[in-house]
């Protein structure tokens, strides 16, 4: 599912790219990169562009990386959120 890193950005994060599907069979190993890259950076870009599922697993994994990097003073965006994507976000409360 995880493709790597895209690129680093200027020393102060990266761009991460998961593909396929995002769930409960494999968020461990998303939640594993994200927290280090929260560890490591002061700004992740999460790329969901590739990404054709997601469920309630991986929406609480990436809403609970949110609040770890505010706690941090650090920054964690997404970008290429699909609009099902979008609504099922919502749905859990997070505003995109």
């Amino acid at each position: 599912i995880f493709t790597g890193f895209l690129k680093r950005l200027r020393g102060r994060g990266c761009v991460m790219k998961p593909e396929g599907d995002l769930s409960i069979k494999n968020i461990k190993r998303f939640y594993d990169d994200l927290k280090d890259e929260l560890e490591r950076g002061s700004e992740i870009v999460v790329d969901l562009s590739n990404v054709k599922r997601v469920d309630l697993a991986a929406v609480q994994v990436i809403i609970a990386a949110g609040k770890s990097a505010a706690k941090l003073k650090k920054v964690l965006r997404l970008t290429g959120v699909s609009g099902d994507v979008k609504r099922l976000f919502r749905l859990s409360g997070m505003k995109l």
